[in-house]
């Protein structure tokens, strides 16, 4: 341990010197000069960053483009599609939700059913099950997107324009080191 803590003191005594020298030690041919290194994963880091953001971006906007002309060609609002960003409890990592108008209703109507059954009761079981209600729901929407994609082929299009993107910027975020460093 004290080798370990003379190694560490050595090195912080060292560090201003290199700095005020103005020089790194000379690399070798097998190993690249530092600054060299640094500025160009700076550079990749911070590019990476950047049309990372820019996809993200273009994905909302495609997003918010599909979700607007399929609200407006719906005929049924509890079809509506819906999106919130959210932050789950315990957490400031915002989180992007998009969701039929009726499962909101259907989870605040079996809240509802929740409080008043523990007011009656001293009972916490949702007397109707949420899943049931939102899985039947979900298949009559499914059909009415079918019937919107084949009337609205330009829909489709822009689903599969997300589609294609979101592809991308998965693998972008996957590919998460440059050069072994992290970039996240």
């Amino acid at each position: 341990m004290s080798h370990r803590n003379n190694s560490f003191h050595a090195l912080i005594a060292a560090f201003p010197v290199v700095l005020l020298a103005g020089e790194a030690p000379a690399p070798t041919a097998a190993q690249p000069p530092v600054a060299q290194v640094d500025s160009l994963g700076e550079v990749l880091v911070e590019g990476h960053r950047k049309q990372q953001q820019q996809m993200r971006l273009e994905l909302q906007r495609i997003e918010q483009r599909f979700y607007a002309r399929y609200n407006e060609l719906n005929t049924d609002d509890e079809f509506d599609i819906h999106c919130a960003d959210e932050a789950l409890t315990g957490t400031a990592f915002r989180n992007r939700t998009c969701q039929p108008r009726f499962v909101a209703d259907i989870s605040a109507d079996v809240s509802g059913q929740m409080i008043e059954r523990f007011k009656a009761y001293g009972d916490l079981r949702a007397p109707t099950p949420a899943g049931a209600s939102i899985a039947n729901r979900r298949i009559d929407m499914e059909r009415k997107m079918l019937e919107l994609f084949r009337a609205h082929p330009e829909l489709l299009k822009d689903l599969d324009s997300y589609t294609a993107l979101k592809k991308k910027y998965d693998d972008l975020v996957k590919s998460k080191s440059v050069f072994g460093r992290s970039i996240r």
